[in-house]
């Protein structure tokens, strides 16, 4: 059975949304590089499971081949880690991240 990882952003009443991307753009020249570095690794880690044939990225979600590749997950990096988790404070962004189980095999 696959897993559907889906993100889900909310933001208090009053705060203006942005997004991780648009977010990082406002950091000083030296955070968006060291930031730039950290994504290129992040994104090969997903790259990885993806390769290992354990996920797909479909339609901005993750596709887990199973329950057990959905626990496993990926690796992060920890510098692009500590962005995300400064991005979330300081935006007030409220992220979850939930698993659905779907008999489609289709996916993968």
């Amino acid at each position: 059975m696959t897993v559907v990882q889906k993100f889900e952003y909310d933001w208090p009443e009053g705060v203006t949304p942005i997004d991780f991307v648009s977010w990082t753009q406002t950091l000083s020249q030296e955070e968006q590089d060291e930031f730039s570095e950290a994504r290129r690794r992040q994104e090969s880690y997903r790259q990885e499971a993806i390769d290992a044939g354990r996920m797909q990225m479909i339609d901005g979600t993750y596709v887990w081949v199973d329950q057990t590749a959905a626990k496993l997950n990926k690796k992060s990096d920890p510098i692009w880690v500590r962005y995300w988790r400064r991005y979330l404070k300081e935006t007030q962004t409220r992220f979850s991240t939930i698993l659905e189980e779907q008999n489609d095999q289709k996916a993968i």
